[in-house]
Parts: C-alpha cells; sequence; structure tokens
C-alpha cells in the first residue's frame, strides 16, 4: 500500500490548476546487519536493511550513549562488554524499531606486543639509539622497500661507519609459553656482521647497561623473508625490553617485520597418575575477555572450565584438548596424560630404601678390587649398607719408592684400611685413625718388592651403612 498526498497549486494568469501527488511506501521488515562479534579497539560497520520503505530517515543509538544517523553507521566501543544496538526508521507514514546485541572482546591469545610498523616513524614507547657510529645515516629508520605484510618494514641500511645500532621495543611482560616471533630480510647476507637480539629487566636505555644477549641471528638467505622465533620462558612474569641490535661497516641491509610476542594457550595435568586417582588439567590464558574453555578428555568424555579434575577408565596416554573461545575467535591446546596401575609393596617394603652403590660396585673382594692409580687421583666410594666393603688395587713399579695410601673427605664414615700383599692374603699394615681428631686413615708404605698391592677399606662399626657414609681413598707416590 501507499499514501498519497495531494497539493493544489492555481494559476490566475491562465486560470490553471497544478497537482502534485507525492506517494510514501510504509516501512516494513526493518533489520539490522553488522561485522560484529567485534574485537575491542575496533570498528564495528553496522547497515539497516528495509524490505519496504522510501524518504527513510535513520537514528542509530549503540548502547554506550553514543548515537548517530544514516543507513550506514560505523562505531568503536571503547570496552569489553554486550552492547544493544537500536536503529530507529521513520518516515511520514510509519515508524520502525530494530534492536541487535553487539559483543565486544579482547580476542583470545591477542599477542603481549605486536608492531608491523605501519604509518610511523617509531612505534610508540620504542627507543632507538647508537652506541657507536662514525656514518651519518641515522641507524634503524621505517622503509618501503622491502616489506613482509602491510606498507612499512623496520630497517637498517649497510653503510660506512661502524655502527652499533639499537632498535628496543616498548616493555612487555611474558607469560607462559609466550615467544618473540619476527620476520627479517637480509640484502647483501654475505656481508653479514653481527645482528644479534637482546633483554632488558631494567632500563630501556642501552646505554645504562641493562641488556644481555639473547642470541646472535647468524646471517640468513639472502633476499629472502624468514621466520625468527625464540622462547622468552626465563623472563616470564617480568616486564622486560627487547632490542634488535645491528653491528657492522657497510654490512648487510636488515629488514624487521610483524614483530610480535605470543601470549599463547597453555594446557598442563599433574600426571603420571595412578588408576583410580583423579587428574587435574589446567589451562593458562593471558589474554582474552569472557572466555569460554571446553575440554575433549581424549577418552569420549568432555568438561568445561579452566581447571577440571577428570579420573581416567583404564591405563594409558590420553590426549586432552582444550579449546578457549569468546565471541571474536577461538584457540586449541593438547597436554598428554599419562594413567598407570599403582603396585602396592607389601607392608615390610613400604619403608624400604634402596641401596646407593658408588660407581665402583661391587668391589667386596680380592677378587673384585678396583684399579686405583699411584698419581693421588681420588676414588669417592661408601658404604652403602651395614658390612660393606671396598678393594682397591694399585701397582708398585718402583720399590724404591714411599707410597701414602689414605681416606679423606669423611662424610658419615669412620675408616680402617688393610694393606695386604700381591696374593691379596697377607696382612702387610692397618690403621684406623691417622691422628687425633680424625676418623681418616693413613698409611705410609715402604714396598719391598715391585708388583700389585691391594687395600681393604671397611666402616669401623660394621653395623653402619647407607647413602651418606661416603669417604675419598688415594695412593700417592712420593718424590
Amino acid at each position: 500500500a501507499s499514501v498519497e498526498s495531494n497539493k493544489i497549486d492555481f494559476n490566475k494568469e491562465d486560470n490553471q490548476r497544478t497537482l502534485y501527488i507525492s506517494t510514501f511506501q510504509p516501512l516494513s521488515e526493518l533489520a539490522i546487519v553488522t561485522d560484529a562479534p567485534t574485537p575491542l579497539g575496533y570498528a564495528t560497520a553496522f547497515t539497516a536493511t528495509l524490505a519496504t520503505g522510501s524518504d527513510v530517515a535513520y537514528v542509530w543509538t549503540f548502547g554506550d550513549g553514543m548515537t548517530a544517523t544514516g543507513k550506514v553507521a560505523a562505531h568503536t566501543y571503547l570496552d569489553v562488554g554486550r552492547y544493544t544496538a537500536v536503529v530507529t526508521a521513520s518516515n511520514s507514514v510509519n515508524t520502525l524499531t530494530a534492536t541487535l546485541l553487539i559483543p565486544v572482546d579482547i580476542p583470545v591469545t591477542t599477542p603481549l606486543l605486536e608492531e608491523g610498523f605501519e604509518d610511523v616513524d617509531l612505534p610508540s614507547g620504542w627507543l632507538r639509539t647508537l652506541l657507536a657510529s662514525v656514518g651519518d645515516d641515522g641507524g634503524w629508520r621505517m622503509s618501503d622497500e622491502r616489506i613482509h605484510s602491510g606498507t612499512q618494514a623496520a630497517f637498517h641500511n649497510d653503510v660506512f661507519g661502524g655502527y652499533d645500532s639499537w632498535l628496543v621495543t616498548s616493555q612487555v611482560t611474558p607469560t607462559v609459553g609466550s615467544e618473540l616471533a619476527f620476520w627479517q630480510n637480509q640484502n647483501y647476507a654475505s656481508n653479514y656482521e653481527k645482528h644479534s637480539l637482546w633483554v632488558s629487566c631494567g632500563s630501556q636505555d642501552p646505554k645504562d647497561g641493562d641488556f644481555v644477549q639473547l642470541t646472535e641471528l647468524g646471517p640468513g638467505t639472502e633476499d629472502t623473508w624468514e621466520e625468527v622465533r625464540l622462547a622468552l620462558d626465563a623472563y616470564v612474569g617480568q616486564p622486560v625490553y627487547l632490542a634488535f641490535r645491528y653491528e657492522g661497516d657497510f654490512a648487510d641491509e636488515w629488514y624487521v617485520d610483524d614483530v610480535r610476542v605470543t601470549a599463547p594457550l597453555v594446557a598442563t595435568n599433574d600426571s603420571p597418575t595412578s588408576l583410580g586417582q583423579t587428574t587435574t588439567l589446567t589451562a593458562s590464558l593471558a589474554t582474552g575477555s569472557n572466555v569460554v574453555y571446553t575440554w575433549d578428555l581424549g577418552d569420549e568424555t568432555t568438561d568445561s572450565g579452566a581447571v577440571v579434575t577428570h579420573s581416567y577408565p583404564a591405563p594409558g596416554a590420553y590426549t586432552a584438548v582444550i579449546t578457549a573461545s569468546n565471541s571474536v575467535n577461538a584457540v586449541t591446546a593438547t597436554t598428554t596424560v599419562r594413567v598407570g596401575v599403582a603396585i602396592y609393596l607389601p607392608l615390610a617394603l613400604r619403608n624400604y630404601t634402596p641401596p646407593c652403590y658408588d660407581s665402583y660396585e661391587p668391589d667386596d673382594s680380592v677378587a673384585q678390587a678396583k684399579a686405583i692409580t699411584t698419581d693421588g687421583a681420588p676414588q669417592l666410594h661408601n658404604f652403602h649398607q651395614a658390612g660393606d666393603v671396598d678393594w682397591v688395587t694399585f701397582e708398585v713399579p718402583d720399590a724404591s719408592k714411599d707410597y701414602v695410601i689414605e681416606t679423606f673427605d669423611l662424610a658419615d664414615a669412620d675408616t680402617v684400611i688393610y694393606l695386604y700383599d700381591s696374593d691379596g692374603e697377607r696382612l702387610l699394615d692397618w690403621n684406623d685413625d691417622a691422628g687425633p681428631g680424625t676418623h681418616a686413615s693413613r698409611l705410609l708404605f715402604n714396598p719391598y718388592h715391585a708388583g700389585a698391592f691391594y687395600v681393604k677399606i671397611v666402616q669401623y662399626d660394621p653395623t653402619a651403612g647407607g647413602c651418606a657414609t661416603g669417604y675419598s681413598v688415594r695412593v700417592t707416590v712420593q718424590p
């Protein structure tokens, strides 16, 4: 249907009448079309649609106190939230309104730092400085000659002048799993001198001396964009500055683009766990608003929440998948859960501590005696259990020299040493304590023939043994 509006003008001179007829269509089926959901900081595009209607005026309210007019509008929300956008369409026939809920969220895993060097001479909060230069090029700048994306990249020229030139990021605090990631391109890579990455937990200015080197990048492939990724695990939770350092005198050209510090979704669990016990699975996320966590636990069951517990039905390895999502995007991560069968020991064995054998065991008899040099090099032994004895053997090539046999660096040991002839049976000498106030033992031996000799070391108290009964023994030929 349409509505006609009549208007009659009378022309007195020619006795004519003119009838004007205007036709207005009534409005119907008003709706809102948008590109929502919208990441925080980005504009939402709004369009009003009608099935019928003419000569229409549109008024928008966006749910945050702001308004606009026109069939098409754009609006940037300043805070995370759920906003009701309303458009009112009207003409002389009727008025309609339509509403739409607009979710605005911080995307899941938004980078902690992200810089593409677009439309800037130097990104906000960044620093460039020269620690050394005899050239006049000025160090780091922006360039459109080689780009990975967008219209610009950071660039250092290959000029004469002994450059030590720094490009320093704004401050960023890495989270669990964070990486520094960027793209680089080298022109005249064969002239590479040194490119390196540095980090400071203190001052942003390299002149203050707080930066330490993370890595040297090395020469890249000529005129090829290559991605570099570097883990920042050592700096989790610490505010840091990251720096690109160019050193060289008429070296290569270095381009850097699309720099970011990631904030990934990380999934962990407290396995291995025993069958019948619960496993705790945890999702960690540094960025994102109104996040929903959904778990596929790997055994055809699901759960929700950042932290969940689950009892697996059988032993094995399970791959649990966590999906973190909001209105803007969704990301996933995995963690492997290992479930085993508990072994229940008899009561008599539950407090059993296995012996802590030293590296020379077995050395409990003449036949098992371990060779020891006569240059004073020590061997570390212990009496790993009550009644343990240790045997060593050494060679005497020159019977005219004296030899010192001694124990030292005793822990909870109290040694006694016995010296035997080449047959391992004839006792030649023995010693308990080398002197007052010590439990170490010492013998000065003047051999009466060349050949092999044997030393037995025992604990003074044969009922005492264990991991804490360590001692060192050495044999030293005298000048």
